[in-house]
């Protein structure tokens, strides 16, 4: 297959965009490598700041890696693995020709051929910098994160100004929950390549993390000077800047987002809970319903009769008048659903967050760790426990409404995104609060929580 010269070009230069000097460089010198005199690959790596890639070496083995390296430009890594193994079995010491292979096997999805031949590379030279970082990439992808940092680290020993090392291992030590270790990779990342989109990014998703949102506009801002189409770039910021209660920002911010992508469910989502919170209600109820799903509970429908008398048991507060006590409390059975509930949170590790009150995340008042979980994703049998719970909490809410017959005036009530959440020793709200305290959650009628 020929070299389309203009569609690898186009590539170059959206991973240069993109922040990935690497790859762009990678893709500018497979054009050199055909066609030498080409003024607008040259061009490109100028902008770089890479030279261009010595002359072909010309001779057997020269010309079999030229091949290589443009099949591996071409993406066609079949090819590249096919001719590379047969290769490799004559030049069993070449640490290109390894590399190559290892990086074909990585994008192919072979992660354990992948490391064999990066580790092959590494053992007969220790001193390339490539070999280290794209062997901690494919032991990354295998779970490998302990490894696969020591590789990063000794990547960038070899070459100190090595953006995308840094960037990696900002992600890897975050995996880690190492928050701190991962923002000063990424704040090197961005040190040695300022127009690195992602790294400024992923910088702005760990400070916001660390309870910093300034800092994370910052971030976000950065990136979007050089990726101003990219939607969760919008996203991340218009949800930074509603945790800060600059609404009307935010709702544009997630407006542009969704210009850019229609579709974008966790856009729509944000923008519905942030209109709801300035008074915007059906607006915002039909936006989130859009994004994250909506459960109604409807106060003459039939469907809770069928939890009515099963699955939870009334628990009797005493009070000083005939009335009921204006807390209802339930005993929901089976209890093992407390353990499917709590299996299913420590599952979902990667979603999990630091609990947020109406201030953000703010340890001083409040510590806990949550794991959102959205209407829509109650219908996935991952989440069959937390679907359970909402039937059982629907049979609550009709012996509430059974208590207090005047809600039922009440059509419908509404419930979108909810949290189960974690309180290790200690960690507790450290403030008086309430549900209701502005006019951002003044829509709120009734609260709950499930004690497991």
């Amino acid at each position: 297959m020929k070299l389309s010269v203009n569609k690898t070009l186009s590539q170059a230069k959206r991973h240069a965009k993109k922040g990935e000097i690497a790859r762009s460089a990678e893709l500018y010198n497979t054009i050199l490598a055909e066609f030498p005199g080409n003024r607008h690959a040259r061009q490109g790596l100028a902008a770089l700041g890479v030279a261009p890639a010595p002359p072909a070496d010309m001779s057997p083995f020269g010309q079999e890696m030229n091949t290589l390296t443009a099949l591996y430009g071409q993406r066609r890594l079949v090819e590249v693995v096919e001719k590379g193994n047969a290769l490799v079995k004559e030049f069993p010491e070449e640490t290109a020709l390894l590399n190559i292979l290892g990086a074909a096997n990585a994008g192919l999805g072979r992660l354990d051929d992948a490391v064999d031949s990066f580790r092959r590379a590494i053992a007969v030279d220790p001193g390339v910098a490539e070999a280290h970082y794209n062997h901690g990439l494919a032991l990354k992808n295998k779970g490998d994160l302990a490894a696969a940092i020591e590789n990063y680290k000794r990547a960038i020993e070899i070459r100190p100004a090595y953006p995308e090392a840094f960037y990696n291992l900002g992600i890897a030590v975050r995996a880690t929950g190492d928050l701190t270790a991962s923002i000063d990779s990424y704040r090197q990342a961005v040190k040695f390549n300022p127009r690195y989109a992602k790294a400024h990014q992923n910088l702005g998703n760990a400070l916001r993390s660390m309870g910093d949102p300034e800092g994370a506009l910052e971030s976000y801002n950065h990136a979007l000077r050089i990726q101003p189409e990219m939607s969760e770039l919008h996203i991340s910021r218009g949800d930074t800047l509603a945790e800060i209660r600059r609404y009307d920002e935010a709702i544009t911010a997630l407006e542009r987002a969704l210009k850019i992508d229609s579709e974008s469910r966790e856009a729509k989502g944000i923008l519905g809970t942030t209109l709801m919170r300035v008074g915007r209600l059906e607006e915002g109820l039909a936006f989130q319903d859009e994004g994250f799903g909506v459960i109604t509970f409807n106060a003459k429908s039939g469907r809770h009769d069928k939890h009515r008398d099963t699955g939870m048991k009334r628990i009797e507060i005493a009070t000083t008048t005939n009335a009921p006590h204006f807390i209802g409390s339930w005993f929901i059975e089976p209890a093992g659903l407390c353990d499917d509930l709590i299996a299913l949170f420590d599952a979902n590790g990667d979603s999990q967050k630091g609990g947020k009150t109406y201030d953000g995340l703010n340890e001083d008042n409040k510590k806990s760790t949550d794991l959102t979980v959205l209407p829509r994703q109650l219908e996935d049998p991952e989440f069959s426990a937390a679907r359970t719970s909402i039937d059982l909490l629907y049979g609550c809410y009709s012996d509430y409404l059974d208590q207090w017959p005047f809600l039922q005036s009440i059509a419908k009530l509404n419930i979108g995104p909810f949290n189960i959440q974690r309180y290790d020793s200690g960690g507790h709200f450290k403030l008086p609060h309430t549900e209701r305290s502005s006019m951002s959650n003044s829509h709120r009628v009734l609260a709950w929580m499930t004690y497991l």
